[in-house]
């Protein structure tokens, strides 16, 4: 579990994941990806390293919560999988403008 403040910049770091392979050389190296798809909309995860960023702003008016797996795939001949879920809240920020 993570979480972020609105108003956040594109390409904020939400969290990084990491998987080991102890298969040596192409067999070892570990991919990874997010699960549903739909959620890169909001969310991209670097195939090799892994962090995951924010891919749009958020408003927590609007969305409160994302939550979704990365999968990480291993590049054997019968490739492994495993996933862990991730939860992020979005904080709420004084954004809202106050009639005095």
């Amino acid at each position: 579990m993570t979480s972020l403040a609105e108003n956040n910049a594109i390409g904020a770091l939400l969290a990084t994941v990491s998987a080991v392979d102890r298969d040596r050389g192409a067999n070892g190296h570990v991919t990874y990806s997010v699960s549903p798809d739909v959620v890169s909309r909001w969310v991209v995860v670097d195939r090799l390293s892994g962090a995951v960023t924010a891919n749009a702003s958020f408003d927590r008016e609007k969305t409160s919560n994302i939550e979704f797996d990365v999968v990480a795939v291993d590049a054997g001949h019968s490739p492994r999988t495993a996933s862990t879920h991730v939860s992020v809240t979005i904080e709420d920020l004084d954004d809202e403008v106050r009639l005095v």
